[in-house]
């Protein structure tokens, strides 16, 4: 049995239908978003094969939104799933400096071959639980553990994402260095650009200078008239040339 609708509305919007039998356990959410004054069809209650065999009453409440996007799906977020637990029987603890930070081994070595290694071998962090970690200030550590768990990085620089990235690339964590990658290359502009090209070319990022360096074609002159422009370092300079001759 299809559940079908018409709309009179010259605008788009989301429509939410809450459909059920009366009487029995039947029931579907549908959610679509329309565009354009017509009839459509929004999905399907029952089979045939599920039909009841006396007459039904079908009930159905509409929700009409003017709304953009269509609304998620029913599912848990890496929040809802590790965050509330980050704290809760960790085994394991970074420390930096006189600080340490919790988290769960088995997690972890999930999220980065680094990790999996450390924890399968007989290594001091196994026998420990300890990970020290003297090439990386707290706040990077914190932001990152975080980010693993689930947490929204909100309100950070640049310059504290990119140590972020540096985590993550130190420890293979793909789920840091993606969603990181994409996140700084929308953010990209003039004003950070340099911080940006000097991380990629010091750690050999080539996709990230590709960027870096076509970003610097389409914008060249706010980039060179901020004070940052003047201060990069001779070979940062250098590839920067090289690559933009290149395209």
């Amino acid at each position: 049995m299809e559940i079908s609708i018409e709309t009179a509305l010259n605008q788009r919007i989301v429509i939410t239908a809450f459909v059920s039998v009366e009487g029995t356990t039947i029931e579907r959410r549908f959610t679509k978003l329309l565009e354009h004054r017509r009839n459509i069809t929004i999905g399907e209650l029952y089979e045939h094969k599920d039909l009841p065999e006396h007459d039904i009453r079908v009930r159905c409440h509409l929700v009409i939104e003017d709304r953009r996007f269509i609304p998620p799906t029913l599912k848990l977020s890496l929040f809802d799933v590790m965050g509330d637990c980050q704290n809760v029987n960790s085994d394991a603890e970074f420390k930096v400096g006189y600080v340490s930070i919790p988290f769960h081994r088995g997690y972890f070595a999930m999220l980065s071959p680094v990790f999996y290694a450390m924890f399968n071998h007989e290594t001091e962090e196994k026998r420990t639980g300890i990970v020290e970690i003297k090439d990386m200030d707290f706040t990077t550590v914190h932001n990152a553990v975080n980010f693993c768990y689930g947490h929204v990085l909100e309100d950070k620089t640049t310059f504290e994402l990119l140590n972020v990235l540096a985590f993550g690339d130190k420890y293979d964590i793909r789920i840091i260095t993606k969603n990181l990658l994409e996140w700084i290359t929308m953010a990209l502009n003039p004003f950070n650009f340099c911080l940006i090209l000097n991380y990629a070319c010091t750690t050999s990022n080539e996709k990230l200078i590709m960027t870096c360096s076509k970003y610097f074609l389409a914008h060249i002159d706010p980039i060179v008239l901020t004070p940052e422009f003047g201060l990069l370092r001779q070979d940062v300079m250098c590839e920067l040339m090289q690559r933009v001759i290149e395209i």
